[in-house]
């Protein structure tokens, strides 16, 4: 990973690499759903939800939210559409 940083005035501006700035988009994706996920859980689904999560394997996010919360599966796809089109934006 690379990372350069260079002061501006009394700013500090750090560049990082596309590795890192990727990783961290995912990670946020990933967060986001896993809430969308959680908010829209029973009670009785938390636990085996939990497990799942463990495994860190965003497929099993996926599927486990297809299984239990069929509905759900357009919303998380178009909030993945929408942080794409954020992301558009920003480059």
């Amino acid at each position: 990973m690379k990372i350069n940083t260079v002061l501006y005035g009394s700013a500090k501006v750090t560049d990082v690499s596309e590795d890192k700035i990727f990783e961290t988009i995912n990670r946020v994706v990933l967060l986001r759903i896993k809430t969308m996920i959680l908010k829209n859980l029973g009670k009785e689904d938390v636990f085996a939800f939990k497990e799942v999560v463990k495994k860190n394997d965003p497929k099993l996010f996926f599927d486990f939210a297809y299984k239990r919360i069929p509905h759900l599966a357009d919303k998380i796809h178009s909030e993945i559409r929408q942080l794409s089109l954020e992301l558009q934006k920003t480059q």
